[in-house]
């Protein structure tokens, strides 16, 4: 199942809610049906610490109870990171992951999505 992501890894602004847009696509380009399937973000200052070190650790199951933009039947996911959880970050550079997990899957099938890093800027006061 190929990935295809909309908005790129453009840095958060901390205090500002922060949205991915995700389409999954096979390799024919056809939407690929991702009800129920569980998606899960790590925010982490060292890539290779465990989870529980995640300075942010969020997970969302694919369906209108995550988002109602969802488009799970055409493969349409939106990952949303709130205010409340990019004001708790700091100013630097963080290394990002993204894994899917398909619990109907025979084995509970997990694939890692994106590991890159991504930047935190400072939040800008409006008077």
């Amino acid at each position: 199942m190929a990935t295809k992501t909309v908005n790129k890894l453009t840095p958060i602004r901390r205090g500002d809610t922060k949205i991915w847009e995700f389409n999954f696509l096979d390799e024919a380009n056809i939407a690929q049906d991702i009800t129920d399937h569980i998606f899960t973000i790590a925010l982490k200052e060292i890539i290779t610490d465990p989870n529980a070190k995640a300075t942010i650790l969020k997970s969302v199951v694919g369906g209108p109870a995550n988002n109602n933009l969802d488009d799970v039947l055409n493969g349409k996911l939106f990952f949303t990171l709130m205010a409340s959880e990019t004001a708790k970050l700091s100013i630097q550079t963080y290394s990002i992951g993204i894994s899917q997990s398909i619990p109907s899957a025979p084995e509970n099938i997990i694939r890692t999505l994106l590991v890159d890093e991504i930047q935190v800027i400072p939040d800008v006061a409006i008077n």
